[in-house]
């Protein structure tokens, strides 16, 4: 619940860029444990989308700074899947997210539609409509490499309700499909003119007392830098007052030797 409640924070704060907006087509998925593959994930998606849903990509994060023997980097423990169609979308998103079943029952997927950028999608877009007017053999069409895999087996007459886990054993689908916990209805009524003239006098008094709290605080303020100044006004060391005294006592001894000296010498009057 932290994580989901720090997940949505997030994606409020994004959602303020008005260049970010929700895909309806591509998925994150958090909560992947670190032992999981893109072939793992592409396979539980398929799985829980529906027969005729085709898959572009499925992708989990991994830091390439922190690469293991094999040169794969760790997993960021979260992923992308994007689909073709905003229904398989949803209805994958219905059948994973929160389900116990697909991990653990207190390690569950998170899964919401992701958000993306809508600056970067226009570049991207771009970029793919310049090299396919540069490639001859481009005719219009892109076939996927899910819709290539669905087509072979068909062709094979395979069953298309069957998926192939990793370790290539054959596993039909959920016949009870996880579609969430049911919430308790909500009070969707508007406030009575009661309700808001209670609110709008709460605000009221909450703002007199936020002016009530910052004038004594630019009182607090004031006598602080008060206090401050009469600390910065010079006032006499008493080592500074010391070193007076002596040199006042120096000099005072220094002329009374001299008078003295003054009043020993014979003085002879004018008569003698």
């Amino acid at each position: 619940m932290e994580r989901r409640l720090q997940l949505e924070q997030w994606k409020s704060q994004m959602l303020r860029n008005l260049n970010m907006f929700v895909s309806r087509y591509r998925l994150v998925i958090h909560n992947v444990p670190p032992s999981w593959n893109d072939a793992r994930l592409r396979q539980l998606f398929l799985q829980h989308s529906g027969p005729k849903a085709v898959i572009k990509e499925a992708r989990i994060m991994r830091d390439m700074k922190n690469v293991d023997a094999q040169g794969i980097g760790k997993s960021k423990e979260f992923g992308f899947v994007s689909f073709t169609t905003h229904e398989h979308a949803l209805q994958a998103l219905r059948n994973i997210n929160n389900n116990p079943n697909i991990f653990t029952s207190s390690r569950r997927p998170i899964v919401a539609f992701s958000i993306e950028n809508k600056a970067i999608m226009n570049i991207k877009q771009k970029r793919l409509e310049k090299s396919q007017a540069k490639n001859p053999l481009y005719s219009g069409q892109h076939v996927g490499k899910c819709a290539s895999k669905t087509g072979k087996s068909l062709r094979n007459n395979e069953d298309p309700d069957e998926r192939r886990t990793g370790n290539d054993t054959i596993m039909t689908e959920e016949t009870e499909e996880f579609v969430g916990i049911t919430a308790k209805p909500g009070n969707k009524k508007l406030r009575t003119r009661f309700g808001l003239k209670t609110q709008a006098e709460i605000h009221k008094q909450s703002l007199h007392k936020d002016k009530h709290r910052q004038k004594i605080k630019r009182r607090f303020d004031q006598q602080r830098r008060s206090m401050k100044e009469k600390k910065k006004d010079p006032q006499p060391k008493k080592g500074v007052k010391r070193k007076l005294d002596e040199d006042d006592t120096a000099f005072s001894n220094l002329v009374g030797q001299y008078k003295k000296k003054l009043m020993a010498a014979p003085v002879k009057k004018w008569y003698d």
